[in-house]
């Protein structure tokens, strides 16, 4: 069985993965096929998830299952910047302006 804590930070890091999303639990209950009080459970520390319900939480609602194991965003972050770098100039610029529209669309919810 996990550690309490671990169990804990885990479960803080899906409300805080949830809460960006900007979704409710029941929503996010629904998407993993669990019932709402499970999943209230596990973002309170009390209940550990199986590996297929992490596999639910990747595909069904495109979380990070390291940053939500491990608190690492490293590897999402190195991967951007990997294929960043591969890119001309001309794209990169692109790819700033729509990074800059996505993050004040971020500031308007």
């Amino acid at each position: 069985m996990m550690d309490k804590i671990l169990m804990k930070e885990i479960g803080e890091r899906l409300r805080n993965e949830r809460l960006r999303l900007k979704l409710n639990q029941g929503y996010m209950a629904e998407k993993i096929d669990v019932s709402l009080t499970f999943y209230g459970d596990i973002e309170r520390g009390k209940k550990g998830m199986s590996a297929e319900t992490l596999y639910k939480l990747k595909t069904s609602l495109g979380i990070n299952i390291d940053y939500l194991l491990t608190g690492d965003t490293t590897g999402t972050t190195k991967n951007i910047f990997e294929k960043l770098n591969k890119i001309s100039p001309q794209k990169a610029k692109y790819f700033e302006q729509i990074i800059n529209l996505l993050f004040e669309m971020e500031k308007d919810y």
